[in-house]
């Protein structure tokens, strides 16, 4: 048993609940908010150029000296808060920030400054004690707005899985007594973000002292190749720099300045306040060490030195397939990227190609040109083809192609004529060269073509790549027996329609590839 001397009645242990839940769920689920926003790596260039800009500064020692730690988990909401307001790109919502949101907005921003107003509303109220009623109703506004926010993180439910926990498991005293105290003194600890910053002010150096600009560059993210890359930058300066400029050095030690009016830099700025480098699209040779060069009146300065480590990835590849009916060839396109891979190779059913064999039967395959052309394509080829291509990264292996004889695939209509009308689908690599609509009597041994020309299969045609098949008169389909041949170079194909009775007595068409040509001269 607990030796607290913090008796909980069910009105506290409401109370307890209700700190717990502010200062688990409801911060954790800030602090990912605010690390999907900025990355710890980053907050410190944010927070240093925020206070540049506005000639202010709006947090105190204590915040100041976690913000440059860039440990979120120590993070507490008010802190949070500021930073989410100040330094994230979340748009206001409609009341704007620092006032009370609409019931019906349910914005980031919204449920941000929600999570404030309750840690404000308890953290500043001396009552330990919450109603059932009242707890129901706060507990119920509390999840929604970790489910909203949960959302908005596209990530699991487990925060929302510790506000269900917290609404009935079981609370230990010394633990609760803790957590309404903790609660209660925040805002000693902490100002609130809308009180006086006089003595904030103290602890930083004040903004107009004139001397020569600073400034520190960095990225937000792994730098890969093929990737736009931004490099940022923090500027300090009293009076605002007169002018900026980019430089990079293959050394680290002689620079040159860089044309951002280039393609190769679009969207960078030379803004005085904030400059910006942008690489649209970054490649291997990037991979250099940048830096701001700066000026204003009293004198000029660099910035520190940025090396872009650029990465790779494994190989991305693209296929395709291409028939030459002319040549009987079939050509497996290929395109690698975002850079050329280091080997590439293809493979028939799992096994490598034999290079031996590329003058004759396969075109000779590079890193230049890794498309692979089949010639005088016979049943021989027939098989599953895959390209893999690696470098240093790794290796990725393509999409399967399969060459084999044609599938087909019936789709039956009715016109208003009443006429039955067979389109046939035909999925074919190598492309199919040859298609035909066979017809024979019931009773009769052989198949024979079938004349579009007579009246009865009036509109049926052979014509690829969806052959169509025209009934005038339904009962064709109880008398005789129809069938389609598709060749292409690996093979032939043959699907028969066959026509049964229905378990509703009416008709209705069925359909199956034959295995043999044996099989044309038997009926079912």
């Amino acid at each position: 048993m607990s030796n607290s001397k913090f008796n909980l009645t069910r009105e506290n242990t409401n109370q307890a609940r209700v700190a717990q839940l502010i200062l688990g769920p409801c911060t954790n689920v800030l602090r990912d908010v605010l690390r999907k926003e900025i990355s710890p790596s980053n907050l410190e260039t944010k927070v240093r150029a925020y206070i540049a800009k506005t000639k202010k500064p709006l947090i105190n020692q204590q915040q100041e000296t976690l913000v440059y730690s860039k440990d979120y988990l120590k993070f507490d909401v008010t802190l949070l808060y500021f930073l989410l307001r100040n330094m994230c790109s979340i748009q206001p919502h409609s009341n704007k920030w620092g006032n009370n949101p609409q019931s019906g907005d349910r914005s980031v921003s919204g449920n941000i400054e929600r999570i404030r107003l309750i840690r404000n509303e308890y953290g500043h109220n001396t009552e330990r004690s919450i109603s059932d009623i009242d707890f129901k109703i706060k507990y119920k506004y509390i999840k929604g707005i970790v489910r909203e926010l949960e959302n908005y993180l596209g990530s699991s439910t487990k925060y929302q899985d510790e506000v269900k926990e917290l609404k009935t498991c079981t609370m230990d005293p010394t633990q609760s007594e803790k957590n309404i105290k903790e609660l209660l003194d925040l805002h000693e600890k902490i100002k609130d973000i809308s009180g006086d910053v006089e003595e904030m002010k103290k602890t930083v150096r004040p903004w107009n002292i004139k001397d020569v600009p600073s400034a520190e560059i960095s990225t937000d993210s792994e730098v890969r190749f093929g990737l736009k890359t931004t490099i940022t930058s923090a500027v300090l300066s009293c009076p605002t720099p007169n002018e900026v400029q980019w430089q990079y050095s293959d050394d680290g030690k002689t620079f040159c300045r860089i044309d951002i009016s280039k393609p190769h830099y679009y969207g960078s700025s030379l803004s005085p306040e904030s400059p910006l480098l942008v690489i649209p699209y970054t490649t291997f040779d990037d991979k250099l060490h940048y830096r701001l060069f700066l000026w204003n009146k009293i004198g000029d300065q660099y910035s520190n030195t940025l090396y872009l480590n650029v990465t790779g990835c494994p190989p991305n590849i693209m296929t395709n397939h291409q028939t030459c009916l002319k040549r009987s060839t079939v050509k497996l396109f290929c395109e690698v990227f975002p850079y050329d891979p280091e080997n590439v190779f293809w493979s028939i059913d799992g096994k490598k190609i034999d290079k031996s064999k590329s003058k004759v039967k396969y075109s000779e395959v590079t890193v230049k040109d890794p498309s692979l052309t089949i010639f005088n394509v016979n049943e021989d080829d027939a098989g599953s083809y895959q390209f893999t291509a690696s470098n240093e990264e790794g290796s990725t292996q393509s999409d399967v192609i399969v060459l084999a004889k044609p599938e087909i695939d019936f789709e039956r209509t009715e016109n208003t004529d009443g006429s039955q009308v067979f389109i046939a689908s035909i999925g074919s690599i190598p492309s199919a060269y040859l298609a035909q609509w066979k017809v024979k009597g019931k009773y009769d041994e052989t198949y024979t073509p079938v004349k579009g020309s007579t009246e009865e299969y009036k509109g049926t045609s052979n014509s690829l790549p969806r052959p169509v098949l025209v009934l005038k008169q339904r009962e064709l389909l109880e008398n005789k027996c129809f069938l389609l041949e598709v060749e292409n170079f690996v093979g032939k194909s043959v699907k028969k329609l066959l026509w049964k009775e229905s378990t509703e007595g009416g008709k209705e068409s069925d359909s199956r590839v034959l295995s043999s040509d044996k099989e044309l001269g038997r009926d079912r």
